[in-house]
């Protein structure tokens, strides 16, 4: 038992992510040195963070649900995507100026979108996943241009 007084939750935290549906999602480091962290969400997206900064570098659509798992190949750089669509992703660096049609361009407002969406009712967070719109998640609010209008803050423990 006095492992655990020398024990801590975490070092740092990476946010924008959300997982409300699903029972896990899966993170791993990628990178030659392991300096980005990636993981799903439930939003269909997956992220990818600076390890040292935890800023998110890139958002990508995975799937049309959700997004569970996300594998690095172990010796090239290439990343398998999974989630609720019967199909497993292949991700690799596109030539420089080519656009990905996958890429989610505004980033901020996504991961704000989803810090919302983990602090929302669960009632709300099931209607939305089964299509419905509400007036709280609706990307026409105004605010919601920058991700709510304040910084964002990770869903409290």
């Amino acid at each position: 038992m006095e492992w655990k007084h020398l024990s801590y939750d975490y070092s740092q935290r990476f946010c924008g992510h959300c997982n409300t549906t699903t029972d896990i999602k899966e993170a791993n480091f990628i990178g030659d040195n392991g300096q980005y962290i990636c993981a799903g969400s439930d939003d269909g997206s997956f992220f990818i963070w600076d390890r040292l900064t935890s800023n998110i570098v890139r958002t990508l659509r995975g799937d049309e649900c959700i997004v569970n798992c996300v594998q690095p190949h172990p010796e090239i750089c290439l990343l398998a995507t999974s989630g609720i669509d019967p199909v497993v992703r292949l991700w690799s660096p596109l030539q420089e100026g080519v656009k990905n049609e996958r890429h989610i361009d505004n980033t901020h407002a996504a991961a704000g979108l989803n810090q919302r969406r983990m602090n929302a009712d669960p009632l709300e967070v099931m209607l939305m996943n089964m299509g419905h719109t509400l007036h709280s998640f609706s990307s026409s609010d105004s605010d919601n241009e920058n991700g709510g209008g304040r910084d964002m803050q990770c869903r409290p423990f």
